[in-house]
This record gives structure tokens, sequence and C-alpha cells, in this order.
């Protein structure tokens, strides 16, 4: 992309960009620009009355492809951005799920045992810790 950027910005010094060339219709200038890049330097020397046109062709044109991939290159690397950051985002998003699911099955067992009428509210720890066991509790907090 950097070279693409620095063709393009050595053409618009070279004021490409505003080459007025109105009185060539667009097949015409097309074909003098392919004519110039199928051309080697001796070809344009014997060209010589229609060496000029042909340069200015191909510098217009060089101009307008110039643009269009940058424009592309840059197209290609939002895009590349926007997928990765897409796919970064699902990442999380499953990751999260997995840890919800997690604390929820967990949930389901803590719930019944202070929901229990027959369970003492001072044996309502105990169980817990006895049932998850200490490590799985200090595991969901530090997720958390």
């Amino acid at each position: 992309m950097k070279t693409a950027i620095e063709k393009l910005t050595w053409l618009r010094k070279v004021d490409a960009h505003r080459l007025d060339l109105w009185v060539l219709p667009n097949e015409r200038r097309r074909f003098l620009a392919q004519v110039a890049r199928r051309s080697t330097n001796q070809g344009l020397e014997r060209r010589a009355e229609r060496k000029y046109p042909i340069l200015l062709a191909f510098v217009d044109q060089a101009a307008v492809d110039q643009l269009d991939e940058v424009v592309a290159l840059f197209d290609q690397a939002v895009s590349a951005r926007e997928s990765r950051a897409e796919s970064k985002t699902d990442e999380a998003l499953v990751e999260r799920a997995k840890r919800g699911e997690a604390r929820q099955l967990l949930m389901d067992m803590i719930l019944p045992v202070p929901a229990d009428p027959l369970v003492p509210d001072d044996q309502v720890g105990g169980l817990l810790r006895g049932r998850i066991g200490m490590q799985r509790l200090r595991e969901i907090t530090s997720d958390a």
C-alpha cells in the first residue's frame, strides 16, 4: 500500500490528475495509454509525431489507475481489520458464554440449599462448601 501511495503522490506532484484530454475520446485515450505500456523507449522515438499524445494519455490513465489501486488496497486493509476484530469479538462472546454457563450450573447447585426450609441457617455455609468444594468456589469467585 505504501508503494501505491508513493506512486500516486508522484503522479499528483506532476499534476497528472489535472490533465485535460477531453478532445480525445475515452477509447482513444485508453488505446494510446496501452500503446505506451507496450512500447519501449526506442519504439516511442520511432513514433515521433505521436510520442507526446501517447505519453500524456499514459500519464493520465496512470493517475486514474493508481488512485483506483490505492482505494482498492485501502478497502482490503479495512476489510481485513474488520474481519479480525469480528473474530476476536466472537471468541470473547463464546468465552463469556462458557463462563456464564459455569456460573449458572453453580447457581443450580447453590440455590436449592438456602431455599430448603429443612436446612438450618447456621449449616448452609458448611453444606455449600461440602457439596461444591472450596477449590471450586475460589475458581468461580476469581473468574468474576
